[in-house]
């Protein structure tokens, strides 16, 4: 029963940090701040942001295991790759064309926008790993 909550506190805080950097820190940053340095504290917390998001992922898969729930692993293996690609090879190329200027300007759009895309399948990921634990607790499988 334990190693499940924690699952589901894990999952949460995943998502919740998810819906509070885009519903929140990002708009705040880019209205506060010039564009020079809304970029150096995007730069500064996006890397942060994956590695919230990758730590909760690997508890909730370590929780999943301790808890015998095997038909998680996927699901939370599955949104680990997005986060990871997002984290390791998407946010450096969305840096790299935003440093070109206008001359990146596309290709960071065509990056920024699959990032985002990357980021909603985390997001819908994790209501999937919830939905399939309370799943099991009504089935009575957990």
């Amino acid at each position: 029963m334990f190693s499940l909550s924690a699952v589901l506190l894990a999952i949460g805080i995943w998502l919740g940090s998810i819906v509070f950097q885009s519903a929140v820190v990002a708009p705040v940053v880019f209205t506060s701040l010039e564009p020079e340095g809304a970029r150096r504290v995007l730069r500064t917390l996006f890397p942060r942001f994956f590695r919230l998001g990758i730590a909760c992922g690997a508890i909730a898969l370590l929780a999943t295991v301790f808890a015998g729930s095997s038909p998680l692993v996927p699901g939370i293996l599955g949104v680990m790759l997005l986060a990871n690609i997002a984290a390791l090879m998407m946010v450096p190329a969305i840096n790299r064309a935003s440093d070109d200027g206008a001359a990146g300007k596309k290709r960071f759009r065509l990056l920024h926008g699959t990032s985002v895309l990357l980021t909603l399948g985390v997001m819908a990921g994790c209501v999937a790993v919830v939905f399939l634990l309370i799943a099991g607790f009504a089935g009575g499988a957990a």
